[in-house]
């Protein structure tokens, strides 16, 4: 299968493999989506067969998917386990190297917490509902 990859970041070799595994061959990486019908048509006209997602807002995310379904084409996405957080780098450090394929340190400069996140799976997006009730209203709506 061919695939886009949205996101910044280098791939963890976890995320790698997962793709190997999937079948999944990457033929573009996009840092920023401007035009989520735009972006799925383009994908559409390369012929992808699946986006995959490292990180992405929500209301983004769910604009490719509705476009993505219309065109064929499915929606994975990193997921990414309970992150650990540390007051301490070299612990941090430390707990990444256990597992270094999987896990990667996030720093916090403005609070010196280190963060520690975990890849645990790939997900295929089926459905993003949001549900909403008004907590406070403007006296000018």
């Amino acid at each position: 299968m061919k695939g886009i990859l949205v996101g910044r970041h280098q791939l963890l070799e976890g995320q790698k493999k997962a793709l190997d595994e999937l079948r999944i061959e990457v033929v573009e990486q996009v840092v920023n989506i401007d035009n989520p019908q735009e972006f799925v048509q383009r994908a559409a006209n390369l012929g992808v067969d699946v986006i995959v997602i490292q990180a992405l807002q929500l209301p983004i995310l769910a604009q490719i998917l509705q476009s993505a379904k219309r065109h064929g084409i499915k929606v994975y996405m990193f997921n990414q386990g309970k992150a650990e957080i540390f007051d301490n780098k070299e612990e941090a450090e430390k707990y990444v190297q256990e597992l270094l394929e999987y896990r990667v340190l996030l720093a916090t400069p403005t609070d010196n917490k280190f963060r520690v996140v975990e890849f645990t799976s790939v997900e295929e997006v089926q459905e993003i509902r949001i549900v909403t009730k008004t907590v406070w209203k403007s006296p000018y709506s």
